[in-house]
């Protein structure tokens, strides 16, 4: 009876031991299978990574989402893989775009930046930079180069614009003043008359608005600039500037007369003239330069002479003081000055505005004798060439004849200084 229980019971065991057993062996079948499947993954993980790199100190190792790995695991590595591929494919395409897009930039960096020290900083950092924070902070400090370097130039245009309006200034001013005397060269064309004092000439000068004046002169200084930059004859073959075509181009730019008639916007100077009788009358209206230009030859001699007067009387206070109280204080030394303008009618006029404006008027002309040379000029010195005694030269000889009658009616010490002292020296050279 016993042993009978002591057999079921090992029977019993037997059977629990057969289903264990094969329980262990179905599991370490499955084991073994999943067992071949990591390492399979395994080898085609460390496939991946000589391609890719991907098990290295630099990349932090991250847990994979979900839990299909522990049961596809080679189908997760297989789906890991397609992705990084992709991703690697993706971070190519990138890499070439940057390439391309740091040759575009090195590119604009040598056209546009003319620092020479930033420029190569900004392309040497950009070429050479592969950490993208290196790249930032690479990027922070060009960022206050260009600050920096942006307030030098702010700066310096700042004081570029300071010089240009003080250069205009000083071109205005000067302007302003030519203008001013010109409009006083008139006065020194007064003549007293029985009428009262009487200017010969009037000069009408275009006025002009400061501001639209100084704006115009700008625009000219900003033209020659350019021109300066832009034309390659200011420049030799090494690039090197051509300082006698800049100072040629520059001095004929800044010309008087083409300033004054720009800031005059091409409006002339107007310009009118009395007419003067032989009997020292002043018209009491004034004639246009175009109508005074209809005159007879021998009028128009004598306008142009009193504006000639008129311009040496302005030279010569403008040298020195004079003092109008006291006569001839100024000689005019003329060479031929008449031409056929030898009527009384043509002489009167010159003569008495040249006295009114204090000139004693020398003349070297080559008029054979005649009354109205004697009638004008109460000193005259008659030259001639004689043949020398050997016929192979000639010597001057001259004459001087005075006459006494002029003097002591207008000046007894002049005739008294005559007397005593001969002016030889102009002959005697």
């Amino acid at each position: 009876m016993e042993l009978s229980k002591a057999q079921e019971a090992l029977d019993l065991e037997r059977k629990e031991l057969q289903k264990e057993q094969q329980h262990i062996m179905e599991t370490h079948a499955k084991l073994s299978k999943e067992q071949g499947k990591m390492e399979q993954a395994i080898r085609e993980l460390e496939i991946i990574n000589g391609e890719h790199k991907f098990i290295h100190e630099s990349i932090k190792a991250g847990d994979i989402q979900g839990t299909d790995y522990y049961y596809k695991r080679l189908e997760t590595v297989e789906r890991l893989k397609k992705g990084l591929e992709s991703t690697y494919q993706a971070v190519v395409e990138q890499q070439g775009k940057v390439s391309r897009e740091k040759e575009v930039f090195a590119a604009f960096c040598t056209q546009e930046i003319h620092d020479i020290r930033l420029r190569q900083m900004t392309i040497s950092s950009i070429l050479t930079k592969t950490d993208y924070q290196e790249l930032l902070q690479s990027r922070n400090n060009i960022a206050n180069r260009i600050v920096r370097t942006k307030k030098i130039a702010m700066d310096d245009i700042k004081q570029h614009d300071d010089e240009m309006n003080q250069f205009i200034n000083h071109l205005y001013v000067h302007l302003d003043y030519i203008g001013q005397e010109i409009r006083m060269i008139p006065h020194k064309t007064r003549i007293r008359t029985e009428e009262g004092s009487k200017e010969i000439y009037q000069f009408t000068v275009p006025e002009w608005i400061e501001s639209e004046a100084k704006e115009q002169l700008r625009k000219h200084i900003e033209w020659m600039l350019e021109q300066l930059e832009k034309d390659p004859k200011f420049r030799d073959e090494d690039g090197g500037e051509q300082y006698t075509e800049i100072k040629k181009f520059t001095e004929k730019s800044l010309q008087t007369k083409q300033l004054m008639q720009m800031i005059m916007k091409g409006n002339m100077v107007k310009i009118k003239c009395r007419k003067v009788t032989n009997d020292n009358k002043v018209s009491s209206g004034f004639s246009s330069w175009e109508e005074s230009n209809q005159w007879s030859g021998g009028e128009k001699w004598s306008k142009n002479m009193t504006l000639f007067l008129g311009l040496m009387n302005y030279m010569a206070e403008k040298r020195q003081h004079i003092n109008l109280g006291v006569g001839r204080t100024r000689t005019v030394i003329m060479d031929n000055p008449f031409g056929h303008a030898s009527s009384d009618h043509v002489l009167n006029p010159v003569f008495y505005i040249a006295e009114q404006l204090g000139f004693q008027m020398i003349a070297l002309t080559a008029h054979a004798e005649g009354s109205f040379i004697r009638e004008y000029f109460p000193v005259v010195y008659s030259c001639r060439l004689r043949e020398a005694a050997n016929g192979q030269t000639s010597i001057m000889t001259y004459e001087k004849e005075i006459k006494h009658v002029y003097f002591k009616d207008h000046d007894p010490i002049v005739l008294d200084r005559l007397g005593r002292r001969e002016q030889l020296t102009l002959f005697d050279l």
